[in-house]
């Protein structure tokens, strides 16, 4: 991996998910060295700036909420002055996450010399920045400057065009919470999307199910056995294949699910390629 990592982490009154998401990158990044973790305290009134520095964070504090293009200057110069190559800002206030940072930071590990820089949209109309990386070694070969980076930054806060793109992801992600809430009440849609995302949950569920009515019949079946001095077959063949099925339900969960992960991982892959491939300056 290229020279360490700097990550900066910019929000106002994030104090209820700060540690969370600076432990989740620290867990990540354990192992890696020259990692260095900022706090940018966007004018704060709760508790943020001490739940960072127990997290293990750096702070920068301002008293007052100041301008993203603002903040983004100061944190750039501050990430080229710390001489890490791996640069990442994440925004809190559009509710970007660090699942977005760390993400982008697989990305330079897997990429890297081809990965220059990757940006991760806001999930809000609140949010501008969203998740933003940048590898300044490679950027350096390409003879990108400081200049350049500023100027790209502007654009990027200033964009009409990612306004728009914006809008169109927060109406789209709306619409299909608003299916999802007409689709509430209904158990044959409930059921579909519990199979589908949580195969886990469905199939060892049903498997554990079964495994409980394999108790429940084998008690019978030893009861009955006990007291008549002979073996009543059909409860003792039903628990044998009520045992063998949720067996074959666990199992099943344990793989649906795990394709699952698999499937979800390949897809974060493309659109970290895409990020990459579409990032320009």
């Amino acid at each position: 991996m290229s020279n360490g990592v700097y990550l900066a982490i910019i929000g106002n009154n994030v104090s209820g998910i700060l540690a969370s998401t600076i432990f989740k990158v620290r867990l990540e990044l354990e192992g890696q060295e020259n990692v260095r973790i900022v706090f940018i305290d966007n004018g704060s009134t709760d508790d943020s700036s001490s739940v960072a520095l127990r997290s293990g964070a750096e702070v920068k504090k301002y008293s007052k909420v100041q301008d993203l293009d603002v903040l983004m200057g100061k944190a750039l110069g501050d990430a080229i002055g710390s001489d890490r190559d791996v640069n990442i800002f994440l925004d809190l206030s559009g509710e970007n996450d660090a699942d977005d940072a760390i993400s982008l930071v697989r990305a330079a590990i897997i990429q890297g010399p081809n990965f220059a820089g990757g940006w991760i949209n806001p999930r809000n109309e609140n949010g501008k920045i969203g998740c933003l990386a940048l590898d300044r070694k490679n950027l350096g070969i390409m003879n990108v400057s400081k200049t350049d980076l500023d100027a790209f930054i502007e654009r990027m806060l200033s964009s009409n065009d990612y306004r728009k793109n914006m809008y169109k992801e927060i109406v789209k992600k709306r619409s299909k919470m608003k299916d999802r809430g007409r689709q509430g009440f209904n158990p044959h849609t409930i059921m579909r999307n519990l199979r589908r995302n949580h195969p886990m949950k469905f199939y060892g569920g049903l498997g554990l199910i079964s495994i409980l009515g394999a108790m429940a019949t084998g008690f019978y079946t030893v009861d009955y056995f006990y007291k008549n001095q002979n073996l009543y077959y059909p409860t003792a063949f039903g628990a044998a294949l009520l045992i063998m099925i949720g067996g074959f339900m666990l199992v099943a969960g344990l793989m649906l699910n795990a394709m699952n992960v698999v499937e979800e991982r390949v897809r974060a892959m493309k659109k970290w390629e895409s990020a990459s491939e579409d990032f320009r300056w």
